[in-house]
């Protein structure tokens, strides 16, 4: 519990630098987990086998991705195509990403690189 209280102060601290005009009290509640990303920043919405059918992978992209792809994902599973589900299969299926150690190294790398870049925000 206790991590999780440092997590949300460390985030609400983060918001607040970030947009300091915002009021004190504006943020109610925060969110911290784990997210999906591939390398080329593309989803996952395919039929794996006859009759399973898998949607993910959504890059950070946030909740609303995640509900059209779930209720897209359902649709095509039920024979129902649509429109978002023939846009949605332009798409290029997600790379995939090098293996441990080269991986560690490559995030960490780019993350270097972010934080450098948003210097200015904090």
């Amino acid at each position: 519990f206790a991590d999780l209280q440092a997590r949300k102060a460390n985030h609400l601290n983060g918001l607040k630098r970030r947009f300091p005009h915002l009021g004190e009290d504006l943020f109610e509640s925060t969110w911290t987990g784990t997210i999906c990303i591939s390398g080329n920043n593309a989803h996952v919405f395919t039929e794996v086998e006859e009759g399973m059918y898998a949607a993910g992978c959504y890059n950070a992209s946030g909740i609303g991705l995640a509900v059209l792809f779930g209720t897209e994902i359902a649709n095509l599973a039920s024979g129902n195509m649509t429109d978002s589900i023939a846009l949605i299969q332009t798409n290029s299926d997600p790379m995939y990403l090098p293996p441990h150690p080269l991986l560690r190294l490559g995030v960490g790398l780019r993350l270097l690189r972010d934080r450098f870049l948003a210097r200015h925000e904090q």
